[in-house]
Parts: structure tokens; sequence; C-alpha cells
């Protein structure tokens, strides 16, 4: 079970759409992370943590919710218990946040679509070169 970041005070109709998203696609072996993040704007480890801050918002407050999202819940933990160790929902407990921007590089247009242009040091001497031919 991955670590719980952030205590919820309730379960918005954002948290409905993701458990019911999630059920939808549990028969299949879950949603694809291309899915995931342009849909939700989250990553599948961030998914996974933010089911389970809903699971546990969900048996702290059962009286708060209809029995249709009871049995989401229900649905959820029993797709999450079948989960793969190499699932991307299953990410390591301690495992740190990783910026997916954090690498150095830049973005490049490429036949319409934006692509991240990581920089190695071999990109770094040609940008040098370049920019010393243009002295």
């Amino acid at each position: 079970m991955t670590a719980v970041h952030d205590h919820i005070d309730s379960i918005a109709e954002f948290d409905w759409d993701l458990v019911t998203f999630v059920v939808q696609w549990a028969r299949y072996g879950g949603p694809e992370p291309e899915e995931v993040l342009p849909r939700f704007g989250m990553t599948c480890t961030r998914l996974r943590e933010r089911l389970d801050e809903i699971i546990v918002y969900a048996h702290q407050h059962p009286d708060r919710m209809k029995a249709e999202q009871r049995e989401l819940i229900v649905r959820v933990e029993r797709w999450l218990s079948t989960l793969a160790e190499d699932s991307p929902y299953s990410a390591p407990v301690d495992s740190p946040p990783v910026d997916p921007l954090g690498v150095d590089g830049q973005p490049i247009l490429s036949r319409g679509i934006w692509r991240w242009r990581q920089e190695t040091l071999t990109t770094r001497v040609e940008a040098a070169r370049a920019s010393a031919r243009t002295d």
C-alpha cells in the first residue's frame, strides 16, 4: 500500500469520476497511463495514492456515502488487491516524487506535437559550437 500524502475531508465529484473510471477499466487490467494523465492530470502513481486516500476516507465515513458509492469502493479495493508488483499503479512506498520536467532540456515542436528534448553533454557541446559559429 502506498503512503497517503494528503488527508481528504470529503470525496468530491472529481474523486467519484476517478473511481468510476478505474472500475470501468478494471476488467481490462486497469486504465492505460496514456488515458489517466490527460483525463485526470495525474500519473498512475498519483492515481494510486489518490485511490488510497479515497479508500481511507470511505472506511472512516461509510455513513456519508450511498450504497452505490460503497460498492464502487469495494470494487476498486478488489482491483487494487490484484495488481502485480510491476504494475504502474504499484509504486514503492518510499519512492520520492519525480518531476517529469526535472530533466535538463527544452520543449521541441515536431510534426505538430510538443516533445521534451533532453539535454545531454553532446547536445550542450553542439549548442556551444553552433553559438561559437554565429559569433
